[in-house]
């Protein structure tokens, strides 16, 4: 595989500032995608489904990364196509051949756990293929894609898979009764036009509460302006506070933080799993506790994400009310989304990597990651089953690589259920599944007093 000048003409673009970001070693992230399967892996059907999938023809994932004389980074189209047998990797025995009786989820985990260290096949020194590959671990019935965070966010990488791997006609919906929850479309396969039903991905879904804004005296102008008050108290409190985690101000040292290269310590994987519908009923019981997700099923590509910090209460003593925590979280989560905090964040990287390098603003985003406890993302995934080679596709699971810290937690939905993937520092907390146990117990807990509360 190489690439040509003629090439540049066809799709050449820079590098985003936040792809610029991605690529430092302090903060090197490769996006780790799971995807269990039904039946056994037929690599003949996978290779067949990617050839004709819109994942190929994405100008990023049939790209080079390439760097101009002046030190820009660019993408550049593949000459010739590019060659799935460089991206595929097959691994035919079991991952963990000291016990055979383990079970799939487990060895898939200690897998990820593993690559979450390294960017090797991914980013070498020299790029001389696209920045993703996919892992096909045989005797598990799992497939593991690995992706180069360079190349986009996770809504925009999850866009792009649900218009990828799910190509059902749609009178093959109807008989499973599934054509109601797909986006319609008629795309070329194999030069044959073919109906394509695309699954939606999931939203908050329910009606916004009404707020009383006027400007027209009365009760409804001293609530609108009172909002706009404390709209503009929360934007200026927050935005302070985040410059300052940047620089300075770090979270109290407890049982969970890190060390200096905690990025680079072994580490252990496991998974929390969640029901939609427990999620949805304690949701209702605390009305808004979660901001709507995604407004569409549509997303512009790139890295476009902000961060806000969250303040993390914990309750020693038994007896607490479940909801408690929620609530208490409900309202500072009330406050974070009158304010541009999330949005500040993203303008502000942008700002100092295209205005001070590379090198200034990866030392104040990494401060900023290093001085924060935890970090928790969420992705919203498709509402309807996918599928990759007509294998259906039993659960979706997103990690990525380890940041500087012990403990990072990623969630992603996928029809009726959530799974939250915990990655650990293995010496600092050597049990991750227990702690799994411990998330998976407590929305047990706060349904159950949900339901109580609707009882009554």
């Amino acid at each position: 595989m190489g690439s040509s000048a003629a090439d540049s003409s066809e799709f050449n673009e820079p590098l985003t500032p936040l792809g610029r970001f991605f690529l430092q070693p302090e903060m090197n992230q490769i996006i780790h995608c799971a995807m269990g399967f039904t039946n056994p892996i037929n690599i003949d059907a996978v290779k067949s489904h990617l050839k004709t999938s819109l994942l190929l023809s994405h100008p990023r994932f049939s790209s080079l990364l390439l760097r101009h004389s002046n030190g820009l980074q660019h993408w550049q189209k593949t000459t010739p196509s590019v060659d799935l047998d460089r991206h595929i990797v097959v691994i035919n025995n079991p991952v963990l051949t000291t016990s055979p009786s383990v079970d799939h989820e487990t060895a898939v985990n200690a897998y990820l756990a593993d690559l979450s260290t390294t960017s090797a096949g991914i980013l070498g020194t020299d790029v001389d293929k696209p920045l993703w590959e996919l892992h096909l671990l045989m005797a598990h019935n799992c497939g593991v894609f690995r992706i180069h965070h360079a190349l986009g966010d996770g809504m925009s990488l999850m866009s792009l898979f649900l218009a990828s791997f799910r190509e059902v006609d749609q009178k093959d919906d109807e008989e499973k009764g599934l054509g109601g929850g797909f986006v319609k479309e008629v795309r070329l396969v194999n030069g044959e036009e073919k109906n394509i039903n695309i699954p939606t991905l999931a939203s908050a879904g329910g009606k916004r509460s009404k707020r009383l804004v006027g400007f027209t005296g009365g009760k409804r102008s001293w609530v609108w302006l009172l909002e706009f008050v404390e709209m503009l108290w929360f934007n200026m409190v927050f935005v302070v506070e985040f410059l300052m985690r940047c620089l300075w101000l770090s979270d109290q040292k407890t049982e969970i933080s890190g060390g200096n290269g905690v990025e680079l310590w072994p580490r252990k994987l496991a998974t929390a799993r969640f029901c939609l519908h427990d999620m949805k009923l304690v949701k209702k019981t605390v009305p808004n506790a979660v901001s709507d997700m995604m407004k569409s099923s549509g997303s512009s590509w790139g890295n476009k994400f902000g961060m806000f910090h969250l303040p993390i209460h914990c309750h020693k003593s038994s007896g607490t009310d479940p909801l408690e925590c929620l609530k208490r979280n409900k309202v500072m989560l009330d406050r974070k989304k009158k304010s541009v905090e999330a949005h500040f964040s993203n303008k502000i990287a942008c700002f100092v990597m295209t205005y001070f390098g590379q090198k200034i603003a990866t030392w104040f985003l990494y401060r900023l990651v290093c001085n924060a406890s935890f970090t928790i993302s969420n992705i919203v995934g498709p509402q309807e089953e996918l599928a990759l080679g007509g294998n259906p596709v039993t659960y979706l699971r997103i990690n990525a690589s380890s940041l500087p810290q012990a403990l990072v937690m990623h969630l992603v939905s996928y029809a009726e259920r959530a799974d939250l993937q915990i990655l650990v520092t293995k010496d600092i907390i050597p049990d991750p599944a227990f702690l799994a146990k411990c998330f998976e117990e407590a929305l047990l807990d706060m349904k159950e007093a949900a339901a109580a509360i609707g009882r009554t």
